[in-house]
């Protein structure tokens, strides 16, 4: 699913027009990654929790050529799913 039928199925089921329904969308999305950003923890009840996590600087071997690379450190997105969510999908 596209965020295009996304905002047409929230549309179709609210009062929201589809241009509203994307900014909505925007917006949640928007706190979400600004919630991120400051390392905060956003957890939806029912649906699941995005954290950040710091990954370690590594070493790796480029599979072309044999070299030896160096992977900086980086802190990335997590999604943990919350069992209600899990149970619906299984």
């Amino acid at each position: 699913m596209t965020k295009k039928d996304f905002v047409q199925r929230i549309s179709k089921q609210t009062d929201l027009t589809q241009q509203q329904a994307g900014q909505v969308i925007d917006i949640i999305l928007d706190n979400i990654t600004s919630a991120l950003k400051k390392g905060q923890q956003v957890q939806l009840r029912d649906f699941g929790t995005f954290r950040t996590v710091e990954r370690a600087a590594r070493k790796c071997r480029n599979p072309q050529t044999g070299e030896t690379m160096s992977i900086p450190a980086k802190t990335v997105a997590k999604f943990r799913p919350a069992k209600k969510l899990a149970k619906a999908v299984n």
